[in-house]
Formats: C-alpha cells, structure tokens, sequence
C-alpha cells in the first residue's frame, strides 16, 4: 500500500535527469548514451522509456507529486519587450532548431516582459506518461529560467533543489508558473 505522498523534483538536462526525492539535496542521475539523445533530439524512444522505467522503479512504492524542471541546455528562450510584434515572436520560433511537429511553445507576459520558450516535448512528455502510468501526480513542468532568484547558469543542483523547495518567492509567482507549464494549454 502507498505512503503518504512525497515530493519529488526531476531536471531535465540535455543528457541526463537528476531525481531529488524528499528532502535529501543529493540528487540520484540517470545518464543517457549519446545514441539515446542527442542535440535534443531523442534518437531512441523505446530505449529512453526502458531505460526511465527501470531508473524510476526504485521509487514506484511511494505515492509522489511530481514537478519536472527543464534546465536552460534543453530550452530555448528568448526576452523581448511586453509590446513585442507577431514577426519578432515568430522569427525567435522559426530559428528553433528542431523538429516542428515535436517542438512545444510558450509564450508568457510577465511584468514588461515576454518570454518566448521553445523544447522538444519528446525531452519530457514520456516522463509524463511514465509517472501517470505510476499514478503519481504530476504537479507541472517548468523551465528554470522562469524561477525567480536562480541565476540557472551558474547554478549547481543542489542550489536549484534549495531555491525550489525553500523559496517562497516562487510561490508569489503562481501565475507566472502556471502560465509556463507546457501542461497548460494556452488562452
């Protein structure tokens, strides 16, 4: 039978996810093989969802809430005034460099700002379905650079899992993320 549900963080990196689980600031890390993913392009489907699958098992016990962070190496972003045109917004998506029809946008208005933000879905929608097939909640999936407070080049994991499990800053900007969580559908 299931715990009581615990809180449980993934990152999202280029190469890699790093699992913090509960409390503990030491992430676990799951790599995978440049034949698996590269250029952000997930080369391998069946062999990224084993290979998950069998990496998560370990933790399958446990009821969680899940929150997935994208790290800035797996999204492109782009800031631009609040009063930005259509083309400028179009031009910075039309660059991505991936394949359109696996590429999730967002555009988010916050303050004087707009944040354009494209990734390839691919990177984490099967984590989505992995932690349903689990039946853990899966709280949202927000790229890092929307954090308040986390300068996300320089930090190290440890800082992101702080920041993001402490800071209450980031919970004064609930609309901001919400309104970056590609699970989201846009208005």
């Amino acid at each position: 039978m299931f715990s009581s549900k615990k809180k449980f963080i993934v990152l999202v990196d280029s190469q890699s996810l790093s699992v913090f689980v509960g409390g503990r600031v030491s992430p676990k890390h799951l790599l995978f093989s440049p034949l698996v993913v590269s250029h952000l392009e997930v080369l391998q489907e069946q062999s990224i969802r084993e290979q998950s699958k069998e990496f998560f098992h370990q933790f399958e016990k446990i009821k969680r809430v899940v929150t997935i962070l994208l790290t800035p190496k797996v999204v492109f972003s782009k800031v631009l005034p609040k009063n930005a045109s259509p083309d400028e917004q179009r031009s910075f998506f039309d660059m991505v460099p991936l394949h359109p029809d696996y590429v999730v946008r967002k555009t988010i208005i916050f303050q004087q700002n707009m944040y354009l933000m494209a990734t390839n879905a691919k990177l984490y929608l099967y984590l989505v379905e992995l932690f349903t097939e689990l039946k853990w909640e899966i709280e949202a999936v927000y790229p890092l650079r929307i954090i308040p407070k986390l300068d996300v080049e320089l930090a190290s994991n440890e800082e992101i899992f702080r920041i993001y499990k402490v800071d209450r800053a980031i919970r004064t900007t609930a609309n901001l993320l919400v309104s970056a969580n590609p699970l989201q559908k846009e208005k």
